[in-house]
C-alpha cells in the first residue's frame, strides 16, 4: 500500500521505493530525501548499507553515526498488510503511525528507508506553502503548465489561465500565475513572484507581490510575502 501524506508537493520518482520494499519484504519502507536548507527536519537516522531505520531522532547538528545516514522523512512509504497488526492503536485515540507503530519496530529492523532525490516540500504551514508555490513559479517551464493545465503564456513567465479578465491597465511582472476565471482591476500590479487563485478578485490599483492568494478571495491594497485568502492573511 502506497501512502503519501495530503500536504506536501514532490517530483520523486517512487519506482525504487516500490522495488525495495518488495525485495526486502519489511513491514514499511520509507521514502527520504536532503534538504540542506532544511537541517531541522533531518530525522530519520538509517543504515547505509541494509538501509534499516535506526531512529527517529536524528540531528543533523551532531550527524549520523558511523555507517548510517540522517534524512527526512517525506510522508510517503509503503506498507505491507501486516503492519496493521503490529499498531498499537485505540479505539477513541489519537494515532501516529511512527510514533505508535514503526518505532517499536526498529529492534526487529522492520522499518526501511530509500533515499530519493529530486524535489519535495511540506506544506504544513502557510511559509511552506508561499514558498513551495514560489519554487513552482522559478522552475515552470511549457511542460510545466501550458496545454494539460489550461494556462497559456503570453510572456515569458507569465501564466494565465483560460477565463481569467486582466484590464490591459495592469502591469504583470514575471515569474506569476493567474488562476481560472479571476478578475485583475485596472491599474494592479502583479508579481514578481505571484499566484492568483481561480475565482479571486484582485482591486483597481492593488499592488501584489511575493503573494499567494488562494481561490475565491478578495484582495485590494498592498501586500508582499503573504498568504491571502477569504479576506484573511497570514
Amino acid at each position: 500500500i502506497l501512502v503519501v501524506n495530503g500536504d506536501i508537493a514532490f517530483d520523486l520518482d517512487l519506482k525504487s521505493l516500490l522495488r525495495q520494499h518488495r525485495q526486502q519484504s519489511r513491514l514499511a519502507t520509507l521514502a527520504v530525501v536532503r534538504r540542506r536548507d532544511r537541517p531541522a527536519l533531518h530525522k530519520v537516522v538509517f543504515d547505509a548499507s541494509s538501509s534499516s531505520v535506526r531512529s527517529f531522532d536524528g540531528d543533523a547538528s551532531r550527524g549520523a553515526p558511523e555507517g548510517q545516514e540522517l534524512g527526512i522523512f517525506t510522508g510517503i512509504h509503503v506498507i505491507s498488510e501486516g503492519l496493521f497488526a503490529r499498531l498499537e492503536v485505540k479505539v477513541n485515540q489519537a494515532t501516529c503511525i511512527v510514533h505508535h507503530g514503526y518505532r517499536s519496530l526498529l529492534e526487529e529492523e522492520l522499518i526501511g528507508a530509500r533515499r530519493l532525490a529530486g524535489r519535495w516540500d511540506d506544506l504544513g504551514t502557510a511559509e511552506d506553502l508561499l514558498r513551495a508555490n514560489h519554487e513552482a513559479l522559478r522552475r515552470a517551464t511549457v511542460d510545466s503548465f501550458a496545454g494539460r493545465r489550461g494556462l497559456e503564456q503570453p510572456q515569458e513567465g507569465v501564466w494565465i489561465a483560460r477565463g481569467a479578465r486582466i484590464d490591459p491597465s495592469v502591469r504583470l511582472t514575471p515569474p506569476l500565475l493567474i488562476g481560472r476565471d479571476a478578475v485583475i482591476a485596472a491599474g494592479a500590479s502583479i508579481g514578481p513572484l505571484a499566484v492568483i487563485g481561480a475565482r479571486a478578485q484582485v482591486g483597481a490599483g492593488a499592488r501584489l507581490r511575493s503573494v499567494l492568494v488562494l481561490h475565491d478571495t478578495e484582495v485590494s491594497g498592498a501586500h508582499a510575502g503573504e498568504v491571502l485568502f477569504n479576506g484573511a492573511r497570514t
